[in-house]
């Protein structure tokens, strides 16, 4: 009896401290959020200059991340975050690094890396499992050594800031691939924390529509609506492969589209693909033969090259569709539905931009 108290006011404490200090807002009460808030304090709290952010896709590793920073005695020190997987290689080290003058044809003047950049405060490295295999090795340096070059120079330079990576990939599976090198991977996780997905916290779901109600309703300029309690219970029956991104998403789409009062069951069950002038298409499991090669009827023949129908096709229609379909294969992963649209993050991000399919981010 007397362990469990002094546990119970153990986070009580610590509860009240992250009320009075909190500025990243980490909505949850159920008691994976308590045990999340509570090991974030204690990792901003220590002296670990290396974590690393498990978590699915849209899951909330970010704002972990900027906890992590905020709740640390270097909050004001610069928070530096960079998407591994949205940069092209040879520009990502440049990014991280800096340059100096003269470093290659472009290079003018110098500039400062996002290490250099933040000094005592964080760097965040989002979607570390995109990072090429040429920088792992020179990341590991830097945590290894603390210490880095900029392209093109010579004096070493001092880093004594803290590095927080996230993922939502199997980083064990990669190094068994060969993609992710495991001495990087121990030298990250020395301290993981890993980030609950939302199916497994549905009791959060009602403080999360409200919290998120506000902002999205902020955002847009229009009165916050009230939500029903069938609706909140059918969004607390949902899977949410999203996460929280998927329900802020659901959410944005039903204010946008409906401008109601009241968001009711009725007109939450909304996919991307009501929207965009397309019919829905399911995602066929089973293998299906090779279409023939002699179709003239907008099929893909054996040679891969798609055949053009007789009477034309709408090209944007069709580019939309197939992004509006690599979505809904993918469960709205945009990492995954570029791979599979054999373009890149940044590509697949600017079309969806243009066909008015990326709806907003969590």
């Amino acid at each position: 009896m007397q362990r469990t108290t002094t546990i119970a006011n153990d986070n009580v404490s610590i509860i009240s401290s992250i009320s009075k200090r909190v500025k990243v807002s980490i909505i949850g009460e159920s008691d994976s959020m308590l045990k999340l808030k509570k090991n974030i304090l204690r990792v901003a709290e220590s002296r670990a200059d290396t974590v690393l952010v498990h978590g699915e896709s849209g899951a909330g590793k970010e704002l972990v991340a900027r906890a992590i920073h905020e709740w640390s005695q270097h909050e004001s020190d610069p928070f530096v975050e960079i998407n591994c997987a949205s940069i092209p290689e040879n520009l990502l080290e440049s990014e991280l690094f800096g340059y100096e003058r003269g470093a290659f044809t472009d290079a003018k003047e110098r500039k400062l890396g996002l290490f250099e950049i933040a000094g005592s405060g964080t760097v965040f490295l989002d979607e570390i499992g995109e990072m090429p295999a040429k920088l792992q090795a020179k990341l590991l340096r830097v945590l290894e050594c603390r210490r880095f070059k900029r392209l093109g120079g010579t004096k070493d330079i001092e880093f004594s800031g803290r590095i927080v990576a996230a993922t939502n990939r199997h980083l064990e599976e990669e190094i068994n691939r060969g993609s992710f090198r495991a001495d990087l991977y121990y030298r990250l996780n020395v301290v993981p924390i890993v980030v609950p997905p939302l199916r497994d916290r549905k009791s959060d779901i009602p403080i999360l529509v409200e919290h998120l109600l506000v902002k999205i309703s902020d955002s847009l300029g229009v009165t916050k609506p009230s939500v029903s309690a069938d609706a909140i219970l059918s969004l607390m029956r949902g899977q949410w492969p999203g996460n929280v991104r998927e329900l802020k998403n659901t959410l944005q789409r039903t204010i946008i589209f409906h401008q109601p009062n009241i968001i009711t069951t009725s007109i939450l069950d909304l996919g991307v693909a009501d929207h965009v002038g397309l019919d829905y298409c399911p995602v066929i499991e089973t293998a299906l033969p090779p279409p023939s090669s002699q179709s003239d009827g907008g099929e893909l023949c054996h040679d891969g090259e798609f055949k053009l129908p007789t009477d034309g096709i709408d090209l944007d229609v069709f580019e939309k569709s197939m992004l509006v379909q690599a979505l809904q294969r993918t469960r709205f992963n945009q990492t995954k539905a570029a791979r599979l649209l054999h373009v890149t993050r940044h590509t697949l991000r600017y079309r969806l931009e243009k066909f008015g399919l990326l709806v907003g981010t969590a």
